[in-house]
This record gives C-alpha cells, structure tokens and sequence, in this order.
C-alpha cells in the first residue's frame, strides 16, 4: 500500500511539472519544434525518473499497481490541484512577463534618447575641443600662413 501511495504521488508530481510546461506555452508563443523538444526532453525526465522509482521501491521489477497508481496520480492532479496550479503559474508569468516589458521599454526608450542625443553632444564636444585648442596653440594655426 505504501509504494502504491508513492507511485499515486509521483505521477501527481509528474502532471504538476507538465503544467509548468503547459503554463510556459500559453504565456510565450513557441513554435512547434519548440514544443516537440520539450515534450522529448520531459518524457525522458519521467522515464528516467520511473526507472529511478521502480528500482528503489520495487528492486527495478515493472509492477501494473504501480504504473496505476502513477496514472491515477496524473489523474487526480489533474482534476483537483492542477487546476490551480495552472492559474497561478500563469499569473506568475504574465506577470514577469509585463514587469520584463515594462523595464525593456524604459531601457530602449533611454537607450534611443541617449543614441539620438550622442551626435549632436559630440558635435558640441568637437566644437569646444577646437576652441580649446585654437587658444592654447596659437603656433600652430599661424605656422600655417607662414611660408618656409
């Protein structure tokens, strides 16, 4: 009974990771190849983590109790937890996400005054550098209409 509890609660943890994934995907447009990977990447996860499961419950022998107590897990995340779960997820992500937007259209927007404005205060800059210049080397704009 007790590996059985275990195996409902691991496949309830399964389905509660899946939903990070399924919380990713409806915040952020991901192209297909996209999600074919992650899908890949997350089902060898879980295989690899059952085979983890199965060895140190059951000495690595493939038990239906505990593949039907897995399912039943995924099942009950699903209706009970899941569901909200899934709700504060993807309040946490639009919520990052808006907050990363709001900062990246601060930054540009002070990136672009900087960029439009960097031209005309290097202009000025050359200008009093010039001026500088001409008063502290006097010889050297007069050397110019001397003849040699």
């Amino acid at each position: 009974m007790l590996s059985f509890a275990r195996a409902v609660g691991l496949g309830a943890i399964f389905c509660l990771f899946y939903d990070v994934l399924r919380a990713i995907r409806k915040c952020f447009k991901n192209s297909a190849m996209i999600i074919f990977f992650e899908d890949v990447i997350f089902s060898l996860i879980v295989a690899f983590s059952t085979f983890l499961f199965l060895l140190s419950v059951t000495n690595g022998e493939v038990r239906g109790f505990i593949l039907l107590g897995m399912g039943i897990g995924v099942v009950l995340s699903r209706v009970t937890v899941s569901v909200i779960w899934l709700k504060l997820l993807r309040l946490i992500l639009n919520s990052g996400k808006a907050a990363f937007l709001w900062v990246s259209r601060g930054f540009y927007s002070g990136f672009d005054f900087l960029v439009g404005n960097t031209e005309k205060i290097l202009q000025k800059c050359g200008k009093t550098l010039k001026k500088v210049l001409k008063k502290l080397g006097g010889l050297l704009y007069t050397n110019r209409d001397r003849k040699v």
